[in-house]
């Protein structure tokens, strides 16, 4: 008999500073929703932040949470985060890393884990210093 994995529940930030940005996080949204085994449960409003980081000569982002319940791992969310930022036309290449960016995702928090690897940290290590991601998430959870 298969065993059934655990339902997480995890909360994504996107923001865009590129183009229509409340566009983009729509259709990234969009996107979300068609990963597998993984349902939006809520979205949050979306704020007006300044960027973050070194690079300082670039638009002020949209950005929003979103909160999700997924059968999938940390690691295949990163995944997907990925493929679905590549095919929303991220520039990882001619783009300063902090730079302006068409769409941006992260995963922020993923149950309770902490985690700290190369290639990810849970809870976000963002999540103290961005006043705003606490906000989005109160949003969605009051």
């Amino acid at each position: 008999m298969s065993k059934i994995p655990p339902l997480h529940v995890a909360y994504l930030c996107i923001g865009s500073n590129i183009g229509n940005c409340e566009l983009h996080l729509k259709n990234a949204i969009k996107e979300i929703k068609k990963w597998p085994r993984t349902k939006v449960v809520k979205v949050s409003k979306i704020l007006e932040t300044e960027p973050c980081g070194p690079v300082r000569n670039q638009d002020n982002f949209l950005n929003q949470v979103v909160k999700i319940k997924s059968f999938l791992n940390p690691l295949s969310i990163i995944d997907l985060i990925e493929i679905t930022e590549n095919k929303m036309g991220r520039d990882r290449v001619d783009v300063p890393k902090k730079g302006p960016r068409i769409i941006d995702i992260d995963l922020i928090i993923f149950d309770d884990f902490k985690i700290v690897s190369k290639r990810l940290t849970l809870p976000h290590p963002a999540i103290d210093s961005r006043a705003y991601i606490s906000k989005l998430m109160e949003d969605i959870d009051g």
